[in-house]
């Protein structure tokens, strides 16, 4: 009896030192997954922090890029909301409209470009969501009064949620100038009273004015570009006092024996001169030759002997 007892005993002994070690190991589970738990928590934490000031500075530096971006554009850039008002500008919209950054910040662009009134801007967005871009040649008002002429190409931009409107403006007055010197030039060479023509200095003709077109007796324009200057002074020594005589700085004049392109001689005066034009860094030059018939002139034919 006492042996099973204590049997019992020793059993039941062991079964408690057994259930007291289940309870310690379950109690330091407990405690190591609560730790772990923590230490989770701690780490989230802690990366959600670390995170935090990430996403602030790759804004920053996507806001440095934008506005280096804008700052750094030949033409002026304004940014204007579907109303068309100004929401952004760089330093050269700044520049051509002669405002300060806090001046044109939320004007409406109409102010600067008048014909970027409410229906053209309409029409504009109908383009935009099309994915088509638009060009458009307008007068644009400086805040001094006076103005310039204008390219302006309209695109899209996508801020946010918003998707505006971005308009690149090139001032186009320096351009004009040359465009409209260049007419008038053309003009004057049209309609001058003696011939005029341009050539290589290996004597290809590059340019003649219809005055020398008829003066040679020529067809058609096509018919004089495709000639050597020799082709009209048959005399060599002619020829080499109009091609070799004139340099940069000095011209050459005289009467010389021109040769038509039906076969007659008319004495003419002539006066030849080198022109130099640099282009990308090299030298070109050619001559430009003016020929007017000499008073009393007549045109007689020659017959060549075979």
């Amino acid at each position: 009896m006492f042996r099973v007892f204590k049997k019992k005993q020793e059993d039941a002994e062991e079964l408690s030192t057994t259930e007291s070690s289940g309870e310690v190991a379950v109690a330091a589970a407990e405690e190591s997954t609560s730790d772990s738990v923590e230490q989770n928590a701690d780490s989230g934490a802690a990366g959600a922090a670390q995170a935090a000031p990430d996403a602030v500075s790759r804004r920053a530096q996507s806001m440095d890029l934008f506005r280096s971006l804008l700052a750094g554009m030949y033409d002026a850039l304004i940014i204007v909301d579907d109303k068309g008002y100004i929401i952004q500008s760089n330093d050269r919209a700044w520049e051509f409209f002669k405002y300060s950054e806090a001046d044109i910040w939320n004007m409406n662009c109409s102010q600067l470009v008048p014909q970027l009134n409410a229906q053209v801007l309409y029409k504009i967005r109908d383009h935009i969501l099309k994915h088509r871009f638009t060009v458009v040649n307008a007068i644009c008002q400086r805040q001094d009064g006076s103005s310039f002429p204008g390219e302006i190409a309209i695109g899209s931009m996508v801020m946010g949620n918003d998707t505006n409107m971005l308009l690149s403006i090139r001032n186009c007055e320096r351009r004009n100038k040359t465009m409209h010197m260049n007419r008038i030039r053309d003009k004057a060479l049209k309609y001058a009273g003696v011939g005029i023509v341009s050539c290589g200095l290996d004597g290809m003709i590059e340019y003649a004015n219809p005055a020398f077109q008829k003066l040679v007796r020529a067809g058609s324009m096509a018919d004089v570009l495709v000639c050597n200057i020799s082709e009209f002074f048959k005399k060599d020594d002619h020829y080499k006092a109009l091609t070799e005589s004139p340099t940069t700085s000095s011209s050459w004049q005289g009467g010389i024996e021109l040769m038509t392109m039906d076969g007659k001689h008319i004495q003419v005066q002539a006066t030849s001169a080198m022109a130099e034009e640099v282009t990308g860094g090299s030298v070109h030059h050619s001559l430009v030759i003016t020929i007017s018939l000499r008073p009393g002139a007549m045109a007689t034919s020659v017959t060549c002997s075979q």
